[in-house]
């Protein structure tokens, strides 16, 4: 029973391409997200900046950032040339919603600004995009 359990606990760690779900949005570039076995995540959008709780536009950004991801499969890709992980212990993601990446959509859509002060995006080109 215990080997079984360990394997259950392993294999619930984050790979690359597997579908998310949104828990809930903490603000215009963090979320938590769910995979199919349950496990969730703080996932912190890579290079994005949003306002933070109490700052203007905060609940502005956090609502776009729900309308772009929220009853959709999302895709969480990381970045080598980021790290994997933050400070605070949030997952530093791309997040693909529905054929569209959500980082870049906040940013085209005024809710966050490019912030490549960590490094610049794999994906620069579709951040500087216009729709």
């Amino acid at each position: 029973m215990r080997y079984v359990m360990l394997v259950l606990i392993v294999a619930c760690g984050c790979s690359a391409g597997e579908s998310w779900r949104l828990v809930r949005v903490v603000d215009g570039d963090t979320i938590v997200a769910r995979r199919h076995c349950g496990c969730e995540r703080r996932v912190r959008l890579l290079c994005v900046d949003a306002p933070e709780r109490g700052e203007p536009g905060y609940a502005e950004s956090a609502e776009v950032l729900r309308r772009l991801l929220e009853g959709r499969r999302l895709r969480l890709e990381g970045d080598a040339g980021h790290r994997d992980v933050d400070c605070w212990g949030r997952l530093l993601r791309y997040v693909w919603a529905g054929g569209r990446l959500a980082n870049a959509e906040l940013v085209r859509r005024g809710a966050a600004v490019y912030d490549d002060r960590w490094g610049a995006s794999c994906y620069e080109s579709e951040f500087r995009a216009d729709f």
